[in-house]
């Protein structure tokens, strides 16, 4: 699954980047943003389960905390 995310993640920052100047919403960046949003959405749970799905139950939330930090000072998925 998170192969298939990475995937569309991918495909759909390539279709940004072609998207034609002007370009038409409906068509041009419309659909690659909802590819996008979705793949982005499935990367971001997946290796948020994974981070902490080896932590104790009494340290879930602190493993949590330094992944969501990581993410912000890293920049994305760091698991």
């Amino acid at each position: 699954m998170l192969g298939i995310s990475f995937t569309l993640t991918a495909l759909s920052l390539l279709w940004l980047a072609r998207a034609p100047i002007p370009a038409r919403y409906l068509t041009d960046v419309g659909p690659p943003l909802v590819v996008l949003g979705a793949s982005l959405t499935v990367v971001f749970i997946v290796t948020t389960n994974q981070a902490v799905s080896e932590v104790g139950a009494d340290e879930k939330g602190l493993a949590s905390g330094i992944f969501e930090t990581s993410n912000h000072l890293l920049g994305g998925p760091s698991a």
